[in-house]
């Protein structure tokens, strides 16, 4: 029934806007609705809260200088002193495991020459590469975990003791 129909145009389209500046007039009207309704900078109302988000920033610490800078390192070697041994171990884990993750590229250069050179592929054995390559590469990774362990621990010893202190 047409008469039912409040809209009498039969396309459901919206027409396009007559006034092409309306958008933009609508979005600028929106944006100094936005800044007229600017919360207060500081909404609380209690003196003391209020102090401290108006409070300046604390000034910033000098940079030691070049002849505090070997005190520093001396009291951090004294500190750190008790633990030499973990520190070795995690120097020797670091050692050993970047020497075998700089051995990778070559142990693979030299499984990619072999398996080139040979003219069958049964003369390649395949599989003791491959668990070689995953033997360097678990190993790499154990020693990886092992070093970040040990630095872990060593930290926290070092940073309890300087709250002792």
């Amino acid at each position: 029934n047409p008469s039912r129909n409040p809209n009498p145009d039969p396309n459901p389209y919206p027409k396009p806007n007559p006034n092409p500046n309306m958008r933009r007039r609508l979005a600028g009207w929106a944006l100094g609705q936005a800044r007229r309704r600017r919360p207060h900078p500081y909404p609380n109302p209690n003196p003391k809260i209020r102090a401290l988000c108006t409070a300046k920033p604390a000034e910033k610490e000098e940079e030691p200088s070049a002849a505090q800078l070997p005190q520093g390192l001396a009291r951090l070697a004294e500190l750190a002193k008790p633990d030499v041994g973990l520190l070795a171990g995690a120097g020797g884990a670091l050692m050993v495991s970047s020497a075998i993750s700089l051995s990778v590229p070559m142990f693979m250069g030299q499984v990619i020459d072999v398996a080139l050179a040979a003219d069958n592929l049964q003369a390649v054995n395949v599989p003791a590469a491959a668990g070689a390559l995953m033997a360097l590469l678990g190993s790499q990774s154990v020693l990886v975990g092992v070093r970040q362990a040990l630095l872990a621990v060593a930290g926290e010893r070092v940073s309890y003791r300087l709250r002792r202190r």
